[in-house]
């Protein structure tokens, strides 16, 4: 702990994490964990397997993770034993610096139109894992904090319009020809590519969004 604490943390962490060059959060992708402090680094770095369970791996780069207080807050609240971490933790979730092309998901919604109200829910899910990852994380429940922001806003882009706003604006962009990239950029403030959603926050949610509301006749 006083590696850590006293010396990585306060000397390198800000290096551990401009070499990472992710710029949000890697559990929620919602908050910027950009650089800004002179001293140390500004993001928060969790620990996946804990440092308090397994001190031997406080200073391990695979166990540290760049993450915004709050992701880093609410793992740290888990009620896992040093058992579980030991002998189920890789075998039932997904590490963040080991994907598996066969867990999958992506975002979807309900909406209610008595009460206004949107449900944020997941479809297309694949594999064993991605599921307790996903609630591990409360990923669900974070995002529905955002349902009545974010996805309201897209949703009426979608259903307030005579047309299909967000397909007239992607082609109206076209006119220019920028690439698929860039027009989601310059609408939406998220990157398209896959690869690059940890960049800016939103990216995987908002793309998934988008895909939903464009196939709704």
């Amino acid at each position: 702990k006083s590696g850590y604490t006293n010396f990585y943390q306060k000397k390198h962490g800000k290096d551990f994490i401009n070499l990472l060059n992710r710029s949000t959060c890697t559990y929620c992708n919602r908050n910027y964990t950009l650089n800004i402090s002179t001293n140390h680094a500004s993001s928060q770095l969790d620990h996946w397997f804990p440092k308090s369970m397994f001190p031997i791996l406080a200073l391990s780069f695979f166990n540290l993770i760049p993450s915004c207080g709050s992701c880093n807050h609410m793992k740290g609240q888990s009620d896992k034993n040093d058992d579980w971490w030991k002998n189920n933790s890789l075998t039932e979730m997904l590490h963040p610096y080991f994907p598996d092309n066969n867990e999958n998901f992506k975002f979807d919604f309900t909406y209610r139109e008595n009460s206004d109200e949107f449900i944020v829910k997941f479809r297309d899910v694949t594999g064993n894992k991605i599921l307790q990852t996903l609630n591990f994380n409360l990923t669900k429940k974070i995002y529905q904090a955002h349902s009545q922001l974010e996805l309201k806003d897209l949703y009426n882009l979608r259903k307030k319009y005579t047309k299909n706003y967000i397909e007239f604006l992607l082609q109206k962009l076209h006119q220019d020809e920028p690439s698929d990239e860039e027009k989601y950029r310059l609408l939406f403030g998220i990157e398209k590519n896959q690869n690059d959603y940890h960049k800016r926050p939103f990216s995987k949610f908002k793309n998934d969004i988008i895909e939903k509301l464009l196939e709704i006749e």
